[in-house]
């Protein structure tokens, strides 16, 4: 009951932003090597990955979006960026656009955090009211 689909998405949700930061720091710190290309989460396709698995939510309207999770296929999807240009040393790492790219995931890892923390404090009152 603790730990129910909801929580398990943010569980992932959490973990692939953790995996978002650590490549962030990864392109930063590989700024100045010769060919480096920066790397970042498809987060797009971690989603659709998601959707095509087997677990149902209950929907309560026709119109709303179908959406099926299963934990054990959730994975991060890692993709290297060949699309961009390169600078003077070969690599297409830009230090402006990766402070961009932590400030946006520190927002997002944040959000799901506080999210996580409210359920948890809803269930500790809920728990709480019982026990008087």
């Amino acid at each position: 009951m603790f730990f129910d689909m909801g929580t398990e998405v943010i569980k992932e949700g959490l973990s692939l932003s953790a995996v978002q930061q650590g490549l962030i720091a990864e392109n930063i710190s590989n700024i100045s090597t010769p060919g480096y290309r920066r790397k970042d989460v498809d987060f797009r396709s971690a989603l659709t990955s998601l959707m095509g698995n087997q677990l149902d939510v209950n929907r309560t309207h026709m119109n709303h979006m179908p959406f099926h999770f299963n934990p054990d296929q959730m994975q991060a999807i890692i993709r290297r960026d060949n699309a961009t240009g390169v600078n003077s040393v070969g690599n297409n790492v830009d230090l402006d656009k990766e402070m961009v790219n932590m400030a946006t995931n520190n927002t997002y890892y944040n959000a799901l955090a506080t999210f996580t923390s409210k359920k948890f404090s809803i269930w500790n009152s809920v728990l709480s009211e019982r026990v008087l």
